[in-house]
């Protein structure tokens, strides 16, 4: 499961349910060996990986933040950019100027 989430990350359409249904396991079971096995909830976990290419593409591209966004799998911009700033309390381009010219 979690090397399918690593390679799935950007399908705005990830979800627990989708996963369970994949690989035939109940939603609380998936859960619960997910929390177990990797020490983070399902959808923590998700939202960490899709942070960090999230990350990496503001550092390391030009691409604007809606592609960054739509790359990680949100469908709106408006949405990654409420989850961005509340995890890192700072928005994408904000974050993008600060951590680019401290490089």
């Amino acid at each position: 499961i979690k090397a399918y989430i690593d390679e799935n990350y950007a399908d705005p359409n990830l979800s627990l349910n989708q996963v369970s249904e994949l690989f035939g396991i109940s939603p609380k079971s998936v859960s619960y060996l997910f929390k177990e096995e990797i020490g983070d909830k399902f959808m923590d976990y998700v939202l960490r990986i899709r942070f960090e290419h999230a990350r990496h593409m503001l550092l390391e591209t030009d691409y604007p933040i809606q592609q960054i966004a739509e790359q990680v799998g949100y469908t709106h911009v408006i949405s990654f950019h409420r989850a961005f700033k509340k995890t890192f309390d700072m928005p994408p381009g904000e974050y993008r100027n600060l951590y680019r010219t401290a490089q």
